[in-house]
């Protein structure tokens, strides 16, 4: 299931044709009281930027991926 997760936002984000990318997530910290697949999204989000960024893994099509987590306040 994640792994579909992360190939699909990756495909996604990768597919929007722009060269900088920003996805923000807030109120990230209300999830991770409810759930205990947060520190997994968590990885799923820390992955996409190197990959994103390398010209192999994107064909020299390079995507500059900003991610930023808000916990509630």
């Amino acid at each position: 299931m994640w792994d579909a997760l992360a190939d699909s936002v990756w495909s996604g984000l990768h597919d929007l044709d722009a060269p900088r990318v920003v996805v923000v997530w807030p109120d990230a910290g209300s999830v991770a009281e409810a759930h205990g697949d947060y520190a997994i999204a968590l990885d799923v989000l820390r992955d996409l930027p190197p990959t994103l960024a390398d010209p192999r893994c994107t064909a020299g099509r390079r995507t500059e991926l900003s991610v930023y987590v808000a916990s509630a306040p």
